[in-house]
């Protein structure tokens, strides 16, 4: 072999050698950071003062589930995370809590719930701009149900006509309100199967927000305000576990592509019960029932309250936040690894402590996706786990 050939070699393989390490996958890692030492609830992620950093929203159960006026909702402003309020007291009670320009004035405002057990009212708060402490306007939007209270909130533009509606699911009923203005909404409401959770995501692959549920998946039609939405079952074993109790069809669900294959998959936990693993199916035909999805097992997490899917370790393919709640006694948020297209999971423990829908996204704007949680449905703190990723 010639001296030309053999030095050509040698700076192939080194530089694969370099490409190689280059490509390695970082490591998962977090810092701990308390927002709210005393104080307990839902969160959501958003920029609400319009300085281009992520704060975060608290929504924070009245006493009594509800029944009491001590509830409160209020906001934390990065990155020393003062805290306004939004509400004072209020009849604060429901799941669900989301950071969105409803408006679409140039800055988010606050959708979410309020009632008790036995009301299920959704409303909406106008940023009045700024790091204003008071003067957020407070809106009904409707009485969802009376007999349960609000289970999910979501918005999205359902109908495709540039203004964002308000998706709920209660115990019984699923709603849509299309927004024809910020104080004016067109109400389609349906029966539902019990219970908890519901995701919104293109499942069919046609161009528009579909809604999972526990098992099964309701398909936007193509005149969503008028036309009935047709459920398509994925499996039983998530709307079909009856055992009596009120923990019977609780889930928590997302929608990604999981196996890189261009086409949305689904995620689902059960988040009110033991035993049972973290799935996900992967979609073969969304709309054949069962047979369209192949399922594939991620890990058993109890009382799996927090599914998020998301690239934590940005290398290119989704991975699984979860969290348990706080009524097992070996609490745990941990980040399932997606070591190939979903065949393979390595387990990652962030903390071990409890969590109740726990939410990310970007706090510190440093590319990478951090995780904000309550201990607990009523129980303090609010607490970020910053992903160091992109600091190393």
């Amino acid at each position: 072999m010639s001296l030309r050939l053999n030095n050509f070699f040698t700076v192939f393989l080194s530089f694969s050698m370099i490409f190689s390490v280059g490509c390695m996958a970082r490591q998962l890692d977090f810092t701990h950071v308390v927002i709210d030492k005393n104080i307990g609830g839902r969160t959501a992620i958003g920029d609400i003062d319009g300085d281009g950093y992520n704060d975060i929203a608290v929504h924070t159960w009245s006493t009594n589930r509800g029944k009491e006026n001590d509830g409160k909702i209020g906001w934390y402003r990065y990155p020393v995370w003062e805290r306004f309020s939004i509400v004072d007291e209020g009849h604060i009670f429901g799941d669900g809590i989301v950071i969105v320009d409803l408006d679409a004035d140039g800055d988010n405002d606050v959708v979410t719930a309020k009632g008790n057990d036995g009301e299920a009212h959704v409303f909406w708060y106008t940023n009045p701009g700024g790091p204003a402490t008071s003067d957020w306007k407070e809106n009904k939007i409707a009485t969802v149900e009376l007999g349960s209270e609000v289970k999910d909130v979501e918005v999205h533009d359902m109908d495709h006509d540039g203004k964002l509606d308000i998706v709920v699911r209660t115990k019984h009923k699923f709603a849509v309100y299309y927004q024809i203005s910020p104080s004016s909404w067109i109400e389609m409401k349906v029966d539902n199967a019990e219970r908890e959770g519901m995701h919104i995501g293109d499942i069919d692959g046609d161009g528009d927000y579909d809604v999972l549920m526990n098992g099964f998946w309701l398909e936007n039609p193509d005149h969503p305000r008028v036309d009935p939405w047709k459920r398509y079952n994925i499996d039983a074993m998530w709307y079909e576990d009856v055992t009596g109790g009120w923990q019977d069809h609780s889930i928590m669900g997302d929608i990604k592509d999981i196996n890189g294959d261009g086409k949305n998959d689904i995620v689902l936990s059960h988040s009110e019960k033991t035993g049972f693993s973290i799935m996900w199916y992967a979609a073969l035909n969304p709309k054949s029932g069962k047979d369209g999805w192949k399922r594939h097992k991620v890990g058993v997490i109890d009382y799996c309250h927090t599914l998020r899917a998301e690239d934590m370790d940005l290398d290119g393919d989704i991975d699984i936040v979860a969290g348990t709640l706080i009524r097992t006694s070996t609490p745990e948020i941990c980040v399932f690894v997606n070591q190939g297209k979903g065949q393979n999971w390595e387990k990652k423990v962030v903390a071990n402590t409890s969590a109740y829908k726990a939410k990310t996204g970007d706090i510190d704007n440093d590319g990478d996706l951090d995780i904000v949680t309550a201990r607990s449905w009523d129980k303090a703190p609010i607490q970020l786990w910053r992903n160091t990723l992109k600091n190393k």
